[in-house]
C-alpha cells in the first residue's frame, strides 16, 4: 500500500516538474516573439512546434504575419515567419486560424509561402466554397504561367480535390486537358475530376458545348475513355459534339475540328445511335463539303459514309443518290473523282436498297467509269428494293 502511494505521489510531482519546464519555456519563447527582431520571432515560433501549450504562440506568429503583410510581405524575414507560422499552423486549428492562413494566402505571392498555405489546407479538417473559388484561381495563374513547380502545381489539384468543391471542375479539367504539365498531373487532375460525380455530366456537356476546339476534343475523349460513364452520356455527349462541330464548320479549319467530327460519329456509330439520324444526315453534307475542299481525307469520308448509311437510314438513300449525280456528271465532263469513294456510295446504295438511287446508278453504265464501278452500279441495282 505505501509503495503504491509513494509511487502516485511521485507520478504527481513528475507532472508538475513538466508542466513548470513547459510554463517556464513557453515564458521564455513569448519574450523572444514579443520583444526580438522578426527573425526572433521566426525562431520562437518554430520552436513552439515542438513544445506543449505553445499554440498561441504561433497564432502570433500568424496574426503578426497577415496584420505588416502590406508594410513588408517583401522582406526575407517576413516571408520565412509567414511560412513558418502557416507550416505549423495546423498545431492551433480553428476558424480564426482558418481565415488568417487564407488571408495570408492571398497578401503573400512568395511561392514558398503559398505552398505552405497549401499544406495546411491538406492537412485540416475545414473547408469552405471561398477558399475553392481562392485555390481554383490561384491553381489556373500557375497553369498560365507555364513555369510553376511541379509541387505547387500537385498541391494545388489536391487541395481542390480534397475540398470537392463542383466549381472546381472546370479547374481540374484544364490541368487534365493541359499538354504543359507531366502525364502525372494530368491523371491527378482527370481522376479529380471524375470525382466529382453530381456535376460530371453538365459540366463536361458544357465544355463540349462553348469552349474552344481543343477542349472539346479533349473533353470528349476523356468523358470515352471513362469507363463508368453510362452509354447514354457518351451518345449524349457525340450528339452534342457532332452538332457543334457542323456549327463550326464554316470557320476557319484545323485538325482538331475533323478529329473531334470523325471521334463523335465513331462513337454514335458503335452504339447504333440511331436517335441522331438527323445529325447524322445534316453532318454528311457539312462533310462532303469538307471532302469537295480538301478538308477530309478520302478514306474518312468514307468513314462518314459509312457511318451514315447506318445511323440514317431513310435520308442516306437520298444524300447518297445526290452525290453520285454529282459524280457522274462529273466524270461525264471529264473531271476527276475519288473511285474509292464513289464505289463506297454506290454499295452503300445497295445496301440500302433504296429505288431512289435507281437513276443515278443505271446511268454509271454510261459514264467512263473503270469497270469495277461499273460491276458494282449493277450489283447495287440488282439490290434495289421494290
Amino acid at each position: 500500500m505505501k509503495k503504491t502511494l509513494i509511487s502516485v505521489i511521485m507520478a504527481v510531482l513528475l507532472i508538475y516538474t513538466v508542466a513548470a519546464q513547459n510554463g517556464t519555456r513557453y515564458e521564455d519563447l513569448q519574450k523572444a516573439f514579443i520583444s526580438g527582431s522578426i527573425k526572433d520571432k521566426t525562431a520562437a515560433v518554430r520552436a513552439a512546434a515542438d513544445q506543449p501549450g505553445s499554440e498561441m504562440l504561433i497564432a502570433d506568429g500568424l496574426s503578426f504575419a497577415e496584420t505588416y503583410a502590406s508594410l513588408l510581405g517583401s522582406d526575407e524575414a517576413m516571408l520565412e515567419l509567414a511560412a513558418a507560422s502557416v507550416g505549423n499552423a495546423d498545431k492551433c486549428d480553428g476558424i480564426d486560424t482558418y481565415a488568417l492562413v487564407m488571408s495570408i494566402f492571398d497578401k503573400y505571392e512568395n511561392a514558398a509561402v503559398r505552398q505552405a498555405c497549401l499544406d495546411y489546407l491538406l492537412k485540416t479538417k475545414r473547408t469552405s466554397e471561398k477558399a475553392a473559388s481562392i485555390i481554383g484561381n490561384y491553381a489556373i495563374e500557375l497553369l498560365n504561367d507555364g513555369e510553376a513547380e511541379e509541387s505547387l502545381l500537385h498541391s494545388c489539384i489536391a487541395v481542390l480535390d480534397k475540398l470537392h468543391s463542383n466549381n472546381s471542375f472546370k479547374v481540374l479539367f484544364s490541368y487534365a486537358a493541359s499538354s504543359f504539365i507531366s502525364p502525372d498531373l494530368q491523371n491527378e487532375a482527370l481522376e479529380a475530376m471524375n470525382r466529382l460525380s453530381d456535376v460530371y455530366r453538365i459540366n463536361m456537356l458544357s465544355i463540349i458545348t462553348d469552349s474552344p476546339v481543343p477542349h472539346k476534343l479533349a473533353a470528349l475523349r476523356m468523358l470515352l475513355e471513362n469507363e463508368t460513364n453510362t452509354d447514354i452520356l457518351r451518345a449524349e455527349a457525340a450528339e452534342t459534339a457532332l452538332s457543334t462541330s457542323i456549327i463550326l464548320a464554316g470557320d476557319s479549319f484545323d485538325s482538331s475540328l475533323t478529329e473531334l467530327q470523325m471521334t463523335a460519329l465513331a462513337e454514335l456509330r458503335r452504339l447504333s445511335w440511331t436517335r441522331a439520324a438527323d445529325l447524322a444526315a445534316k453532318f454528311f453534307t457539312a462533310a462532303r463539303t469538307e471532302f469537295e475542299t480538301g478538308i477530309l481525307e478520302p478514306e474518312q469520308f468514307i468513314e462518314v459514309i459509312e457511318s451514315v448509311k447506318e445511323l440514317s437510314v431513310v435520308k442516306a438513300g437520298s444524300l447518297f443518290t445526290d452525290y453520285l449525280s454529282t459524280c457522274n456528271e462529273n466524270v461525264e465532263n471529264g473531271l476527276s473523282c475519288s473511285m474509292p469513294v464513289v464505289l463506297a456510295v454506290i454499295n452503300s446504295l445497295g445496301a440500302l436498297g433504296d429505288k431512289v438511287s435507281f437513276d443515278a446508278l443505271l446511268y454509271v453504265s454510261y459514264v467512263p467509269y473503270p469497270d469495277e464501278v461499273v460491276l458494282a452500279s449493277r450489283e447495287a441495282l440488282a439490290r434495289l428494293k421494290w
